[in-house]
C-alpha cells in the first residue's frame, strides 16, 4: 500500500526536480539570439557561464483534487537577491519564503551578509550565533574546494542527465521581455518517460556516490505509473538573446490518479502543478544588508511552537476534536523549542571548535 500512496507525490517531486535542474544548467555561447528552437535550447543548457549575482523568484502552485484534509491549494514563493562571494567565500543573500497552505500563511527567510547570518520567521529576524555561522562557513569553503577539484568532471551529462531530451517538439514562440531582458521564447511538451529515466539515473548515481541503498533508481512499475498518470506536461523556456542565459522557466502539468489507486492514495484523484522560475538582474550588484533589531535565536522556540500548534489541526479527521489537535501541536512545539534550546547551548559551549559545533546539529533531530 505504501508505494501506491507515494505514486502521485513522486510525480510532483520528479517534475519539480526536473524544472530546477533545467534552470541550473546555465548558459553557453554569447553569440546573438535567435535561430532554431534546438539552437536556442543548446545555448541555454550547454553550460559554460558563471552567474555571480541576481534576483531569484520561484513560484510553485499545487492543487490536489479529492484530498479534503488539505482544505485548499498550496502556494509557495521563494524570492530575493543573491551575490556570490569572492574567492569561494560564502555568498550574500536575502531570501524570503512565503507559504500558503490551506489558507494559513507562513513566512520565513534567510539572510547572509558574508560575515553574519540571520533567519526570520513571521516577520521577526533572529541572529545566528557566531560559532554556528563560522561552522557553516567552514563547511561551505570545504565544499567549494571539492567542487573546484572536480571541475570539468561533474556535468549534467556525466550524471546521466540530458534536459533537451525531455522536450518534445520544441517551437520558437517569439520574443519576450523578462525582467528588462530581451529573450527568445521556446515552448515544448515534456516527454515524461525520458524525464523519469534521467531522474532515475541521477538517483542511481547519488546512491553510488554516497554508498546508500537509495541508488536503485526508479522501478519500471513506478515509471509506468507516473507516465500513465500525467495527462498534460509543458515547458516554456526564455533565453537571453545577448548572453544565452536562461532567464525564465515555466512548467505546467496535470495528472490523474487511476481509479484503482485512489482508495490507497487517501482519495487523491489528481491535480495540477505550476512552477515558474525567473532570474533577473543577472551579474548586477545587489544590496544585501543585515537586519536591524534582530532578536536572539533562542526566542525562536515560541514562534516554532505556535507554528506547530497551527499545523496540528490541518490534517485532523472528522474523528479528532479541536482540543486534541491543539494539545498535540503544543506538545510537539514544546519538544521543538527544547531541541532548539539544547542546540544553541551546545554551539555556545563548542566555542571556536568547529567540529564540536557541527556535532551540535544532531540535537535538532526529533
Amino acid at each position: 500500500m505504501r508505494p501506491r500512496v507515494r505514486t502521485a507525490p513522486a510525480l510532483v517531486v520528479v517534475l519539480v526536480a526536473s524544472a530546477l535542474l533545467l534552470a541550473a544548467c546555465g548558459s553557453s555561447s554569447s553569440s546573438s539570439g535567435g535561430g532554431s528552437a534546438d539552437a536556442i535550447l543548446q545555448r541555454a543548457f550547454a553550460g559554460g557561464k558563471t552567474i555571480k549575482s541576481g534576483k531569484l523568484a520561484l513560484d510553485v502552485g499545487l492543487d490536489l483534487k479529492g484530498v479534503q484534509s488539505l482544505g485548499g491549494p498550496l502556494k509557495l514563493k521563494l524570492s530575493g537577491p543573491f551575490e556570490g562571494g569572492a574567492g569561494g567565500a560564502i555568498p550574500k543573500l536575502d531570501m524570503t519564503l512565503d507559504l500558503d497552505l490551506a489558507g494559513k500563511r507562513f513566512t520565513a527567510g534567510l539572510i547572509s551578509t558574508g560575515s553574519q547570518g540571520f533567519v526570520s520567521f513571521q516577520g521577526t529576524d533572529y541572529v545566528v550565533p557566531d560559532q554556528a555561522f563560522a561552522s557553516f562557513k567552514q563547511g561551505y569553503a570545504e565544499a567549494q574546494r571539492k567542487s573546484k577539484a572536480q571541475q570539468g568532471k561533474t556535468t549534467l551529462a556525466s550524471l546521466g542527465i540530458d534536459p533537451r531530451g525531455w522536450l518534445k517538439d520544441p517551437k520558437v514562440a517569439g520574443s519576450a521581455d523578462v525582467g528588462g531582458t530581451d529573450t527568445d521564447h521556446v515552448s515544448a511538451d515534456v516527454d515524461v518517460g525520458k524525464l523519469v529515466d534521467d531522474i532515475g539515473n541521477l538517483a542511481r548515481r547519488a546512491g553510488s556516490l554516497t554508498g546508500t541503498t537509495q541508488g536503485q533508481g526508479i522501478s519500471a512499475k513506478t515509471r509506468q505509473q507516473i507516465t500513465d498518470a500525467v495527462k498534460r506536461a509543458s515547458v516554456d523556456v526564455y533565453v537571453g538573446k545577448a548572453d544565452g542565459i536562461l532567464r525564465k522557466l515555466s512548467v505546467g502539468l496535470s495528472f490523474e490518479v487511476p481509479q484503482s489507486l485512489r482508495s490507497s492514495a487517501q482519495g487523491l484523484q489528481g491535480g495540477d502543478l505550476s512552477l515558474s522560475l525567473e532570474l533577473d538582474d543577472v551579474n548586477q550588484a545587489q544590496r544585501i544588508e543585515a537586519p536591524s533589531n534582530a532578536r536572539p535565536i533562542t526566542e525562536l522556540g515560541s514562534q516554532l511552537q505556535s507554528l506547530l500548534g497551527g499545523l496540528g489541526g490541518l490534517g485532523a479527521g472528522s474523528g479528532s476534536s479541536g482540543s486534541s489537535g491543539s494539545s498535540g501541536g503544543s506538545s510537539s512545539g514544546d519538544a521543538a523549542a527544547k531541541r532548539l534550546e539544547n542546540f544553541t547551548a551546545c554551539v555556545k559551549q563548542a566555542g571556536s571548535d568547529s567540529a564540536k559545533a557541527q556535532d551540535c546539529a544532531k540535537l535538532l533531530n526529533p
